[in-house]
């Protein structure tokens, strides 16, 4: 045989196994891939269509109103006394107070009316003994008067205390002029005590005028309490 035959028949050799070779690699295909078959259970289920989930309504939220939450009641007490709102008022003194301070200014008017005559008594008696210069009437009267001085200063302080301010003012003028009298006779026991020395005349008579116009002073107070509304 010539050798364009040998590759022809080699040709057609190879050819035939490619067809084999084609056929087989398809068997196995078939083989490997073969659809499953399906239940009649699967069929039914696939062709029921699944239902779609409603979705229920987004719920409204209604505007409640809220009550607030009452308080309890308190209990009832059991004390039944009953104050009536809009009695209560301020303290007031005393109607016997008004009467009271009257009675006292009117007691010490009294007592300081008959102090103020002695003190002024007195007084105008021991500036005529002194203004005499008539030293033996001077030493006699001194004693006397500076007794009496004593006496009236004492009986002042036992007067009732005044609550009016002019009265109140005229009690501390009046006991300051008592006390510038009985200084005064003090200084008219000095003078006679002493041989007559003129300096304890002197002073004698500054007390004297200290203790006048102190008094002066008193009754002025006093007539203003009888001004006064």
């Amino acid at each position: 045989m010539s050798r364009s035959q040998w590759i022809i028949i080699a040709l057609l050799g190879m050819g035939v196994v490619l067809v084999f070779a084609c056929l087989g690699g398809v068997a196995v295909t078939y083989l490997t891939w073969q659809v499953p078959t399906q239940t009649p259970e699967a069929v039914q289920a696939a062709d029921t269509p699944t239902p779609t989930p409603t979705l229920s309504p987004t719920p409204t939220l209604s505007r409640t109103a809220i009550h607030p939450t009452s308080t309890p009641e308190p209990p009832t007490p059991t004390n039944t006394r009953v104050i009536p709102i809009g009695t209560h008022r301020a303290y007031e003194p005393p109607a016997t107070s008004t009467p009271r301070v009257q009675s006292a200014d009117a007691d010490y008017l009294l007592c300081a009316n008959d102090v103020l005559v002695g003190v002024s008594q007195g007084m105008d008696g021991m500036t005529a003994v002194i203004t005499s210069h008539d030293i033996p009437l001077i030493c006699g009267v001194q004693p006397s008067f500076a007794d009496a001085m004593r006496q009236l200063r004492q009986r002042h302080r036992n007067c009732a205390q005044p609550y009016d301010p002019h009265l109140r003012a005229a009690a501390s003028y009046l006991d300051s002029a008592l006390a510038e009298d009985v200084a005064m006779a003090h200084c008219i026991g000095q003078y006679c005590a002493s041989n007559r020395n003129d300096y304890w005349l002197e002073q004698g008579s500054a007390h004297l005028e200290r203790a006048s116009q102190l008094a002066s002073l008193a009754d002025q107070e006093i007539e203003e309490y009888y001004n006064s509304p």
